[in-house]
């Protein structure tokens, strides 16, 4: 049972606000897990919640819950060129290669 929050056992009054209040703002539980310690669905806290105007938090995971590993990496950006800013790119792209390739060379002749 890791990562499992811990919840007390005795009876959990789900209506009453400064319970409810502390169990999903401070110890940051989900509406599920307060509803599966209650005996009720989700909906029945979030229509607690809202009935409290306490604020909800978006569904799913946050970014801060994802692990480093998941999170998508090298996000490749494009950016829109005309073609004589592309031919220019070519030609300096080309002109690097050559000079490297002289470069090389040189190294290779010494």
């Amino acid at each position: 049972m890791s990562g499992a929050r811990s919840i007390p056992t005795k009876a959990i009054d789900y209506r009453d606000e400064k319970w409810l209040r502390n169990a999903y703002l401070t110890k940051n539980l989900t509406m599920s897990s307060i509803a599966a310690a209650c005996g009720v669905t989700p909906m029945t806290i979030q229509n607690w919640l809202d009935r409290y105007g306490i604020p909800t938090r978006p569904r799913g995971r946050t970014v801060s819950s994802v692990h480093p590993a998941q999170q998508p990496r090298n996000r490749i950006h494009y950016v829109k060129i005309t073609k004589q800013e592309y031919d220019a790119l070519k030609s300096d792209r080309a002109t690097l290669l050559m000079k490297g390739l002289e470069d090389k060379s040189k190294e290779n002749s010494e």
